[in-house]
């Protein structure tokens, strides 16, 4: 059987036998804005020319099939060995895996070929590869990744039965020893926020020799492979799995009866209990998931694959439902479907699992009941590899997403019967993939506004006898205020009005039996002064006062267990200290001390699950640490390590109902985020994202608490502007 080719935006690269090398470019140079490129043809969609950053490029709209018509032919044109090279555009978009380019191989004319033999596609972000199925490779090159529109240039190179793919002439991934021998390319796109092109267009090499003929393009539908092909689950991948909390929507291509619609609704919804995402059932044919009843087997795509193909394609089937089909039937299937449909994939494929499978009596099984061929059957049943699998748990064998398996069909005497209802495992590992929410906490309206004086350049709050009070400092004139903060979270009278010298740069509190004290640093020459605070909110006698060696950017105060710690860390050098607070408040013994690499702009440190760590970012290069926070109170292992967009200046932590949040801000166009913190001190998922939407100049942003609310106080400190949000809780 001939399974059917699923690509979201194609455009067929074939060119024609020829017996001498065969060289094409196409830079669209010559062509016209709007107009149909000359050397292509359209076998779907427009194909028009448009202009992309100043270039003229090929246009890749959703669904566009194309091919370039080489010497009047189009296909059977790859040789023994050649190189694919072209420039892919990648717009500006929320994230990074949010378009891509997909190229696939294949030894036919158009669909798996002859022998149906093809590549697993290769999907091209602007900064790795994904490779699924039958070869895994999920490569990424953090130096690449940017949010922001970059041109990529994309390079295949086939020889001696091997295939490299470059992008930016790295290598992100090789494979040696072909199965089968390429004879043409394609070419596929899919962007859900912004445009899509390529341009310079290179293809040489060595052409097929002695050809004759030309094979047409044949894409015929039997019985699709279930989507089992692709999959096997509590068993899962996280590159499949949805966003936890969506609704999906599904919807019917073809017309159901009542009662077997009826049933489908019913049975998909007994995922909702235990995982935290919905399905909307929809009329029309608009859905996430996209249902056909076409005669055959029943099958699914997994997860967010189903993404990858047209909106007028179905991404799962059952083959078999009649208003006779049993209520066992009815619930297993479409239980097991579904289970395909948010991400899962086999039970009995698990690399845990070790099934003693007799492989010639399965063949001659599977064979006579489905009609399968070997290779079929093997992609369905034989054991992934854990690379394959982002998350295999336990093998289970009463897990929904498992097979049946006779006796007959083993070396061991093992069999599984029929699995119609989710197991304990199964409902325990899919709340895990899909954690229901506890509340969120965002940012909400602007409360408050102030206009001060510009110049005030540390802003802290302090939590003293159940009161809270803000402290503003300036270290161009060292004056110095503290207000008490009113219980509806605005800001209230001056209680401290002093003016310091000046230059102090770092201005911390922090507390130590029960008393707090007030941290002053100066960068420029290391003056350190710590004051205890009076009971009042208002700053105290001097109970420290030393000269450090210069240069002290960032400052934290963390306490673990019921001991206080103070980190250094200097921008220009990368030197890092850490010295333990003794108990009456002022600074003992350097218990750390490395040289990291300089230019760490922010360094925050957070709490989760009672543990701690440490947050950096730089703001020229957009690189994210997170290291662990050992017992002792030294700086751990890296458990986090990221690269962002550039520009972030501020990097908040605060933590509300036992669960802590990360903030950021960018001073230069004001856009900021919010993001959940999880339990072992990950970035989650982002809960607040005001798309740039704020005025530019906010330079600090800091998180307070009056009684029972929760607050957030922006501050300009180029001409003293303030606003006051509410923090709320949905």
């Amino acid at each position: 059987m001939k399974t059917k080719l699923y690509i979201g935006i194609l455009i067929l690269l074939l060119s024609a036998p020829t017996l001498i090398a065969q060289n094409f470019t196409d830079n669209f140079q010559k062509e016209s804005i709007n107009s149909r490129p000359t050397h292509w043809t359209s076998v779907k969609g427009k194909g028009l020319i448009t202009e992309l950053d100043g270039k003229k490029v090929l246009k890749l709209d959703r669904y566009t099939v194309l091919k370039p018509t080489i010497n009047g032919q189009d296909n059977h044109y790859l040789g023994n060995e050649f190189t694919i090279e072209f420039d892919a555009f990648f717009d500006k978009v929320p994230a990074s895996t949010r378009q891509y380019y997909i190229i696939n191989l294949w030894e036919g004319t158009g669909v798996h070929g002859e022998n149906d033999k093809h590549t697993d596609p290769y999907m091209i972000f602007r900064h790795g590869i994904n490779v699924t199925g039958s070869i895994v490779n999920r490569k990424r090159i953090k130096e690449l990744e940017v949010l922001e529109q970059v041109w990529r240039h994309i390079k295949l190179e086939y020889a001696k039965n091997t295939l490299k793919i470059f992008i930016d002439d790295q290598l992100v991934h090789q494979q040696p020893n072909l199965f089968y021998k390429p004879k043409m390319v394609s070419l596929s796109a899919r962007n859900a926020n912004g445009r899509n092109g390529i341009t310079n267009f290179t293809l040489i090499g060595e052409t097929e020799k002695n050809l004759t003929g030309s094979p047409e393009i044949c894409i015929t539908e039997d019985l699709i492979i279930p989507t089992t092909f692709q999959v096997n689950a509590l068993v899962s991948s996280k590159d499949l799995l949805w966003e936890n909390g969506k609704t999906l929507k599904v919807s019917f291509l073809d017309t159901p009866s009542n009662i077997v619609k009826t049933n489908i609704i019913n049975y998909a919804k007994a995922w909702e209990t235990y995982a935290n995402i919905k399905f909307e059932f929809i009329d029309g044919s608009d859905g996430d998931i996209r249902i056909g009843l076409k005669k055959g087997g029943s099958w699914s795509k997994v997860g967010t694959d189903a993404l990858n193909y047209p909106e007028d394609e179905q991404t799962m089937n059952f083959g078999w439902f009649t208003d006779t089909t049993s209520t066992a039937s009815f619930r297993r299937t479409t239980i097991h479907e579904f289970g395909h449909a948010i991400g899962l994939k086999h039970e009995h494929q698990n690399p845990t699992g070790g099934i003693c499978w007799d492989w010639e009596a399965v063949y001659d099984y599977y064979e006579e009941e489905s009609d399968w061929s070997k290779q079929r059957t093997k992609n369905n049943l034989e054991m992934l590899s854990n690379n394959s699998v982002g998350n295999a748990t336990a093998y289970d064998n009463k897990s929904i997403m498992h097979y049946t398996i006779p006796n007959s069909i083993t070396s061991c005497e093992y069999s599984v019967g029929w699995n119609d209802q989710l197991s304990e495992m199964d409902k325990k590992l899919i709340s895990n993939f899909y954690p229901f929410r506890k509340p969120r906490h965002t940012i909400g309206p602007n409360i408050y506004n102030y206009n001060w004086t510009a110049g005030w350049d540390s802003v802290e709050f302090l939590y003293q006898g159940g009161q809270t009070y803000l402290l503003l400092l300036k270290s161009s004139t060292g004056d110095v205020h503290i207000h008490k903060m009113r219980g509806d979270g605005s800001v209230g009278e001056r209680i401290f009005d002093k003016k310091y010298s000046s230059g102090w740069t770092s201005a911390k509190f922090f507390e130590v039996n029960s008393k707090s004290y007030l941290f002053l640093l100066k960068q420029s020459t290391g003056d350190v002064h710590i004051h205890q605070m009076n009971r009042d909110g208002t700053v105290g006698q001097r109970i420290f006062d030393k000269k450090w060696t210069s240069g002290w950017s960032e400052t934290q105060f963390y306490t673990v267990g019921n001991k206080t710690y103070l980190f250094l860390y200097k921008y220009q050098t990368g030197d890092v200290h850490v010295n333990r607070i003794n108990s009456n408040g002022t600074v003992g013994d350097l218990i750390f001390n490395r040289k990291w690499t300089p230019e760490w702009t922010t360094a925050s440190h957070f709490k989760t699950n009672n543990k701690s760590y440490m947050f950096l970012i730089k703001k020229r290069t957009g690189d994210v640490h997170i290291n662990e926070i050992k017992t002792d109170g030294t700086i751990g292992q890296k458990v986090f390590d990221e690269k962002w967009t550039q520009g972030w200046t501020t990097a908040e932590f605060y933590r509300t109902n036992a669960q802590s949040y990360l903030f950021l801000l960018k001073l230069k166009n004001g856009d900021a985020k919010q993001f959940y913190i999880t339990d072992n001190g990950q970035r989650g998922e982002i809960i607040f994202d005001n798309n740039a939407n704020w005025t530019s100049g906010w330079s600090h942003a800091k998180f307070y608490s009056v009684g029972q609310n929760n607050y957030m106080f922006l501050l300009k400190e180029e001409n003293g502007t303030v606003h006051t949000h509410i923090i709320y809780s949905n």
